[in-house]
């Protein structure tokens, strides 16, 4: 729990300065489905909650 804190507030720093889709990588073939989603919510959703 508290390495996945850290990482919130590392990323939480990041965003100030870039997208949140930079902020991070998914090197990982198991990441592939986060991948795609990222895709199509940018695609269908122009990358905002309705």
């Amino acid at each position: 729990m508290v390495l996945l804190q850290q990482q919130e507030y590392f990323l939480q720093q990041r965003q100030s300065a870039q997208s949140w889709k930079t902020a991070y990588q998914l090197p990982t073939g198991a990441d592939r489905l986060v991948i795609e989603f990222r895709n199509w919510f940018d695609r269908y959703c122009h990358g905002q909650l309705p």
